[in-house]
């Protein structure tokens, strides 16, 4: 993937690339995270090395950005996690840090929720934890296993339901009830996870086999409510 992005333009980002991130409103706009603590805005209508990267954000070398997330209902808005916590970006403000959640230790995923612009739930350790990013003293609901927990996604069509994985299993979350719903053996090593856009109940997911594998979760009754 990083050699991919390298063919863009002579600016391309020369680090590891591990997260990546298109934008839900302005989807020719695709965000990279990796090694270095380096975070590139790419606008993907016209590839060239004039326009390439449309935006760039420096951290310490000795961070190691691993996931990214856009805020659907603030389209300058995305955010970073990484070995240092979490960050959120404005890509238009000058100042481009406009919020730093060290305390939240070292994280492995973020997630805006989809309809609220002051929600995301992010994965720590064995934790998963939501939160109200004016109010970081504590979160609003927390969720752990035995476990890492490496990737989550936010479902766009239940506003309630979080989908997170282990290396080992997915797990149903509702962030409105607290409650783990339901969880399941995973087919190989999760590696990422994401909901569709478009199918209801539909996710891909990433494996130690190389290839994504595209399910569908059923909803029993009582799941979303």
């Amino acid at each position: 993937m990083a050699a991919g992005l390298r063919a863009l333009g002579r600016n391309a980002c020369a680090c590891v690339v591990l997260g990546l991130s298109l934008s839900p409103t302005t989807p020719h706009f695709l965000a990279s995270g990796g090694a270095k603590g380096t975070v590139l805005i790419w606008d993907l209508i016209n590839p060239s090395a004039e326009r390439i990267p449309h935006f760039q954000y420096n951290e310490d070398d000795n961070v190691q950005i691993s996931d990214l997330s856009w805020n659907a209902l603030k389209p300058n808005v995305i955010t970073s996690a990484s070995n240092v916590g979490v960050k959120i970006l404005d890509i238009s403000a000058k100042s481009s840090v406009i919020g730093k959640f060290s305390s939240m230790e070292t994280c492995s995923a973020v997630e805006w929720c989809p309809t609220d612009k002051n929600t995301m739930v992010v994965a720590s350790g064995n934790y998963c934890k939501v939160w109200d990013v004016r109010k970081v003293d504590k979160p609003l609901h927390q969720f752990s296993d035995t476990n890492s927990i490496v990737a989550i996604s936010w479902c766009p069509f239940e506003k309630e339901i979080v989908l997170a994985c282990t290396e080992e299993k997915l797990l149903l979350l509702n962030v409105k009830k607290g409650e783990v719903v339901h969880e399941v053996k995973a087919p190989g090593k999760c590696l990422a996870v994401r909901w569709s856009q478009h199918r209801v109940n539909h996710f891909a997911l990433a494996t130690s086999g190389g290839r994504p594998v595209y399910d569908k979760v059923e909803m029993y009754r009582g799941v979303g409510n």
